[in-house]
Formats: structure tokens, sequence, C-alpha cells
């Protein structure tokens, strides 16, 4: 048996598991569970095979933003920077990781060649915030479900974690947005789904396709 089938076994027996425990109902799952069901059968990608899209500047992602998440959409944009005049990355996303989000907001901060993200379907939660760190046009689909997820935590002190994550979190939308200032601070957790027309009239898409 190949090593991700034994993953894929193992974490669904740990959801049988959780479901069928006495306490089910209050029983959860841990939170990167379906992040590591997902990566039990995503291979790496590399640059084997000819990639026509890639070759023209277009990567397509459509998968939850996690560490292989990052490390594809980095790999592909560091490839790409300087060999074409601009990067278009179409996102369809469930949402993920902050730091996953940070990570690749960073690179395209740090590129020569700017970065369009196209929203399409639904771009949730750290889909958005890649979305506002666009360094080039950011751009939604007619039908598009771009979820702002505002889910951080009250600071616990001046060199916490929390505040950390809070203050980066609320800069890139204070920077990158027209968000209404009595929306701050992004703590709690609250979703927020607008359409493209909306999210255009916020500042969080510069055009609607």
């Amino acid at each position: 048996m190949s090593m991700n089938k034994i993953i894929i076994l193992s974490l669904s027996l740990l959801y049988m598991g959780c479901s069928h425990t006495s306490a089910s109902k209050n029983a959860s799952l841990p939170d990167d569970f379906a992040d590591n069901l997902v990566n039990a059968g995503v291979k790496n990608w590399s640059f084997e095979k000819r990639d026509i899209l890639l070759e023209s500047g277009k990567i397509v992602f459509t998968s939850r933003i996690n560490e292989l998440a990052s490390k594809e959409i980095i790999s592909k944009l560091l490839y790409l920077d300087g060999k074409v005049g601009s990067i278009d990355l179409y996102l369809r996303t469930t949402g993920g990781w902050m730091n996953d989000a940070f990570s690749i907001i960073d690179i395209m901060r740090s590129m020569r060649t700017p970065v369009n993200v196209h929203a399409m379907g639904l771009c949730e939660s750290a889909g958005a915030m890649i979305l506002l760190g666009a360094t080039g046009k950011r751009y939604a689909y007619t039908n598009s479900d771009i979820v702002l997820h505002f889910n951080r935590e009250t600071d616990s002190d001046n060199y916490s974690v929390e505040k950390i994550n809070r203050v980066r979190f609320e800069n890139l939308y204070k920077k990158r947005s027209r968000i209404p200032a009595d929306w701050y601070p992004l703590t709690g957790d609250r979703r927020l789904h607008l359409n493209a027309q909306e999210a255009l009239s916020l500042g969080i898409i510069d055009s609607v396709k």
C-alpha cells in the first residue's frame, strides 16, 4: 500500500473515531484535518511537464491555501518573474492559513513582474487576502463570491501572536481596501459574502470581468 493511501486511511479512521465517541455532538476535528486529507493525494508541483499556461504567464489555482499551495504558487511566481510582462493568477479557494497567504503576498511584493489576481467562483478568507495583495490588477468575475473573514483574536499582550496577526491583517485591509472604519478591529468571527460589484465598491478589486 502506498504512503498516500496509508495517510488517507489513517485520517479517515480518525474521522470515524471522532464521529462515534459518546460525546460525538461536541466532537470536533483538528483544524488541519481537511488540509491533511487533501495533501495526502497531492504530489508536489514540479517543472517536469511542459505547462503551456505557465509559459504564457498564467497560473490557475483551485484548492486550499496551505503549505503545499504556497510552495506551488510561489515556485511558479518566481519561475515567471522577469520572463513575462505580467503574471495572471486565477484563484478559486475555500481559504486556508494566514501565514501561507502572507508568504504569497510578500513574494508578489518582492518581484519585478506585476501579478494580477482573478477571483473566480468562491474566493474566501485567505484567498481574499491574496486578492487584496495583488501587485497588478485585482479582478473578479461576475458570479464570484468574495468572502472577507474577520477572525482575529483580541490581543493578550504587546508581544503576543494575537497582536502580530491582528496588526498585519488589519494593515492589509487598511492599505488595500476601503472597508468602513467602524468595521475595525477585525476581531471575532465575521464572514462577509460580497458579490463582484460590492467588492468593487469597497475597493477589494479594481474591475469586474
